[in-house]
């Protein structure tokens, strides 16, 4: 018969124990120091059957005992009798036995082993003219075998030419352990010191800072040489981060080429200024008095500009007679 070590239960001594055959009933003795006289107890029907459930409190040690001993009944028949100092040692101890009896059922169900299932991380990526972002989901379904909401022990490396993330995890479905694991080579150098990431539930993001602003990436893997494992997994376009990055650029671009054009505005406007003709030299006082004499006879003639001389218009006179008397043969006297 295979021995079992013994059972310490909240401090108590509890001796003679050991495993029966399978299928056969525990042959065990239950023994607790300074209650009931130190009798030891062989089977759960003696002590159901004692005189010390009624008799005296009853330590938190015996309950803890008769659990430990799968004595269910009789842990549940001293509860009442329980001192109330020992009522938080007592919840303590079934608590624990709670907890590894759901492990084990737990790993029973998961065919005996609580090796963890190799997850190889999705990716997802979008750039901008000084860095790359990249974002890794642990959460690609809701409900998918490999979906995990609250991640154990992350380990985030970010070099120069590669990054890198590993984690512990528990199917948000089965209960199964994932280790998700990834190791992906970038397809150009990058400023590690000027990169940042951070973890959100079900997610890790990446700011990659490109140590050649302005470098257009074609992609964000390198491709791996002839024998070499590939270490992550999909790697797609993030449509919803690119876009927001070609919406801000596009606003940048906006106000760059504003503020150039009022620039440009205001060193014309400068430049103006410096170009205005030179003020003309103040006019003799022989010409002014000229000029306000020729001012004078223009107003004495109503303003009507300069006249033609009287022996003209006499001329013109007696030409336009001797036509109209040729014309009409009648003859004009010409003063």
């Amino acid at each position: 018969m295979l021995r079992c070590l013994l059972l310490a239960a909240c401090g108590a001594a509890v001796a003679g124990q050991a495993c029966g055959a399978a299928g056969a009933a525990p042959a065990a003795s239950l023994t607790v120091s300074g209650w009931c006289g130190g009798a030891a107890f062989v089977s759960e029907e003696a002590l159901l059957g004692s005189e010390c459930l009624s008799s005296e409190m009853v330590p938190a040690d015996a309950v803890c005992a008769a659990m430990n001993m799968r004595w269910w009944a009789a842990a549940k028949a001293l509860l009442p009798r329980l001192a109330s100092d020992g009522r938080p040692a007592v919840r303590s101890h079934a608590q624990a036995v709670k907890d590894g009896s759901a492990g084990l059922i737990g790993l029973v169900r998961r065919g005996g082993s609580d090796a963890g299932l190799l997850v190889r991380p999705a990716v997802s990526w979008a750039q901008s003219h000084e860095a790359v972002h990249v974002r890794v989901r642990f959460s690609p379904k809701k409900h998918g075998p490999v979906s995990a909401s609250k991640i154990e022990s992350p380990e985030v490396r970010v070099g120069a030419a590669a990054i890198g993330f590993s984690a512990h995890a528990r199917s948000v479905n089965s209960g199964k352990r994932l280790d998700f694991r990834l190791e992906l080579p970038l397809n150009a150098s990058i400023d590690e010191e000027s990169s940042t990431h951070a973890l959100a539930p079900g997610r890790l993001t990446f700011r990659l800072a490109k140590a050649e602003p302005g470098q257009r990436w074609k992609a964000l893997a390198a491709s791996p040489g002839e024998g070499e494992a590939i270490e992550y997994g999909h790697v797609g376009a993030w449509f919803e981060e690119q876009e927001r990055l070609d919406g801000e650029a596009k606003k940048r671009k906006a106000a760059r080429e504003k503020s150039e054009a009022k620039a440009k505005e205001a060193a014309e406007a400068k430049g103006g200024e410096g170009e205005k003709p030179a003020p003309a030299s103040p006019t003799p006082p022989s010409s002014r008095k000229a000029a306000a004499g020729r001012s004078k006879r223009s107003k004495g003639r109503g303003g009507k500009g300069p006249t033609a001389p009287a022996g003209f218009l006499q001329t013109l006179q007696q030409a336009w007679d001797r036509l109209r008397a040729w014309l009409f043969g009648t003859a004009f006297r010409v003063s």
